[in-house]
């Protein structure tokens, strides 16, 4: 199961219904929802039960929705259940504070290649993006400036600088990945 891409074990489960092919795709991404959910939760045992939920709701949503990239798809996924989870408790005001004065952790985190030819890509493919997301995009890897300092400098919310990032950081992978199997 390992030598399969994520895109063939998603249609191995889709068609064929068989967990074992959604907890072999869930399992390289484990410790990545887990990692999120400790962001949102009281307790490491509040995140294990969020991560088992998320697995479980999975089942379903999985087989419902058309997913081009699935850790893409599994971040939001994740997100929104553990900010339901939080409505459900009453406790969004306190932790939407806490998470607005977090720093960027591990899926923030990416690392431009450095040579010449990767850089020449990278520079076409910022042109390719939106003015927003190329600001943002420059501003936060480049500058090392915060979210906080970006949506003040832009004049915009939080919400929407980190959407900028997101959606930018998405367009940049895959206009860096057209452009390198085209070379």
């Amino acid at each position: 199961m390992a030598s399969h891409s994520d895109e063939e074990l998603l249609a191995l489960y889709r068609t064929s219904g068989d967990t074992a092919w959604l907890g072999a795709l869930f399992e390289r991404y484990m410790e990545w929802v887990y990692g999120l959910c400790l962001r949102y939760a009281d307790r490491p045992e509040d995140a294990q039960d969020a991560v088992m939920g998320i697995f479980e709701a999975l089942i379903t949503k999985a087989r419902e929705h058309e997913i081009q990239f699935f850790k893409s798809w599994l971040f939001v996924f994740a997100r929104n259940y553990c900010l339901m989870r939080i409505r459900k408790q009453g406790r969004q005001a306190e932790v939407i504070a806490q998470l607005e004065n977090i720093s960027p952790t591990y899926e923030e985190a990416w690392e431009p290649d450095d040579s010449a030819e990767a850089q020449l890509r990278l520079q076409h493919c910022l042109e390719q993006l939106s003015l927003a997301q190329r600001d943002c995009i420059l501003l936060f890897y480049y500058q090392d400036h915060s979210y906080q300092t970006i949506a003040q400098q832009r004049q915009e919310a939080l919400g929407q600088v980190r959407s900028h990032l997101q959606n930018g950081k998405r367009n940049l992978r895959l206009c860096m990945d057209g452009s390198s199997s085209s070379r």
